[in-house]
């Protein structure tokens, strides 16, 4: 998924990019992109990256307001799965628009604590809702889309992979004959459900 990671650190990287909203089927590797992905790859520069995600009894605005006590001049916030505030159960317009609104008080360019950067990860049979709630406070966003793997993203996976580095990093061991990646990117890929 290198494409698809420089193309995400582009829009957070992007001058005015202050809100990014990561989308996806389900199962498309949304979470992965940023956690093994995009997480990793902002904590070795300068930024102060805090990640968001719902805590057992208590709502995504609350988590992410006690994140925001936190917050520092160079925080970029991932907060994946955002749908989360619209379980059954729950408060969900309440819920929504309390979030909205903490997103709002973050992006404030006069508040005293601000995030950098927020990015949001939702499933796209959800999103039109996230989005509702992000117009109805005058949140601008840049939409992120993430598509199912490509051949050329399995062979780079199984490429990478197999790199003497890589299995070094990642503590893995993967041997990949010539041609293998291809032909195993193939078999994959004729499966629509894959």
């Amino acid at each position: 998924r290198l494409r698809a990671l420089r193309r995400l650190l582009d829009y957070v990287n992007g001058p005015s990019e202050r809100l990014v909203l990561v989308t996806g089927r389900v199962g498309v590797g949304k979470s992965s992109l940023l956690h093994a992905g995009l997480i990793p790859h902002l904590r070795t520069g300068n930024d102060d990256v805090r990640v968001v995600v719902r805590e057992a009894g208590r709502s995504l605005p609350e988590t992410l307001r006690e994140r925001a006590a936190e917050l520092k001049d160079n925080t970029i916030l991932v907060v994946d799965q955002v749908e989360e505030c619209l379980i059954p159960g729950t408060s969900v317009r309440n819920e929504c628009e309390q979030f909205a609104q903490e997103l709002v008080e973050l992006l404030n360019p006069d508040a005293a604590k601000r995030a950098k950067c927020i990015i949001l990860g939702c499933r796209s049979d959800y999103v039109d809702e996230i989005k509702r709630h992000l117009r109805d406070k005058n949140l601008l966003w840049r939409a992120f889309t993430l598509k199912p793997l490509e051949r050329e993203d399995v062979v780079e996976v199984l490429t990478l992979a197999s790199d003497d580095a890589a299995k070094a990093l990642y503590k893995i061991k993967v041997a990949c004959s010539e041609g293998a990646p291809g032909a195993f990117a193939d078999s994959l890929l004729r499966d629509e459900d894959s």
